[in-house]
């Protein structure tokens, strides 16, 4: 009877636990991919303070998104996405890595002085990045953050 009993009331309880685990689980995941959307902004736009010249910029729906310039030093910087393993790889003359995951779409956008979009470097007087994550939960959030960087003369 006291087993019984005991079942009866542990049962609720480890369904309880069980539940308060997935939703953690569920939490730190999307922290995790709100952390990489904002560091791969913060890393963008500290680096980019330093650009010199814009050597490429490649911004296409569903293809690699890649921006390199060269800073004061003549180092090469670059950023590139690939959608297909939704990473953000970093290269800085020949040292490159991972700098993010989970990151569903990364888009370089040059920005003349007066604030119009093209694709000509040597018009380009500051850059928009903007960087999306697809959260974890069962609606599949997605969530959106940018920055613009002034390129210095």
């Amino acid at each position: 009877m006291a087993f019984s009993l005991g079942a009866m009331l542990l049962t609720p309880v480890v369904g309880l636990l069980h539940t308060t685990r997935e939703v953690w689980e569920l939490c730190d995941s999307d922290r995790a991919r709100l952390n990489a959307l904002h560091a791969t902004l913060r890393h963008v736009s500290r680096k980019l303070t330093s650009a010199q010249q814009i050597i490429a910029l490649e911004a296409r729906p569903r293809m690699p998104a890649n921006l390199q310039f060269q800073n004061n030093g003549g180092q090469l910087t670059s950023w590139q996405h690939n959608p297909k393993n939704l990473t953000v790889s970093y290269s800085e003359d020949k040292e490159s890595g991972l700098l993010a995951d989970n990151i569903d779409s990364m888009v370089f956008t040059g920005l003349t002085i007066d604030g119009k979009p093209t694709k000509n470097v040597r018009l380009m007087r500051s850059i928009q990045c903007t960087v999306s994550v697809r959260l974890s939960r069962n609606n599949q959030e997605i969530k959106t953050a940018s920055c613009w960087v002034t390129l210095r003369p």
